[in-house]
């Protein structure tokens, strides 16, 4: 996270110097990018930009940061959407995200382009480290009644699974613009064996899978 010394910028100073950073961050992938090429672009000395981040890897988290904020927003609003349903509202955040070359919202734009230009990293993973991956804001939109348990940690466990395949749905059709739909139908199979589970739940059938009934 950022010095305290960051924090005491002129609020114009710091805008400047996180423009920069984005500006960088998505043009290239993450291995590649310059803290050079940064601190030229916002226009500070290089000591000067140690003394608010300790490094790349900081800044990079900082960024982060605030973008799960605003995707934790844009969460909430298609739970609205969705009427609480968490899985559907995947289906919906995954229509919404690809159609980004429409999408006038920065953050989300910003997003999908370091996606875009970072294809092999692993964004779950990567989002995971958030103190609070499924903050409280956005499990009180969720509609739990349907679930097997009820409990924080396994909504968060679901919320975790369906984000997983979210991810990989967008990042596959961005990396390869021409298999929107397809992957768009991978995601919906993925969705609904995590909603209803991948066992067939009729007596019978447990019963074929067991060797009780034979054909």
């Amino acid at each position: 996270m950022p010095t305290g010394t960051f924090f005491r910028l002129p609020e114009e100073k710091q805008r400047r110097l996180m423009e920069a950073a984005w500006e960088e961050f998505v043009r290239t992938s993450y291995t590649e990018v310059s803290i050079n090429k940064i601190i030229q672009i916002a226009g500070i000395p290089r000591g000067s930009f140690y003394q608010y981040f300790e490094g790349k890897e900081d800044l990079f988290f900082y960024l982060l940061d605030d973008v799960h904020r605003h995707f934790i927003q844009v969460f909430c609003k298609l739970l609205d959407r969705a009427g609480g349903d968490l899985f559907q509202m995947h289906l919906l955040a995954y229509d919404d995200l690809v159609q980004w070359g429409d999408n006038q919202d920065p953050s989300i734009c910003r997003c999908i382009q370091f996606m875009r230009v970072n294809p092999g990293m692993d964004f779950l993973q990567t989002m995971s480290k958030e103190p609070e991956f499924l903050p409280e804001e956005l499990y009180q939109k969720i509609d739990v009644r349907r679930f097997r348990k009820k409990d924080r940690m396994f909504v968060e466990s679901v919320f975790s699974l369906t984000v997983m395949s979210l991810v990989s749905a967008m990042v596959e059709a961005l990396t390869h613009p021409g298999e929107t739909e397809r992957q768009r139908r991978r995601l919906e199979e993925r969705i609904k064996i995590l909603e209803y589970g991948s066992l067939d739940s009729r007596p019978e059938a447990a019963r074929t899978q067991q060797g009780g009934i034979q054909a």
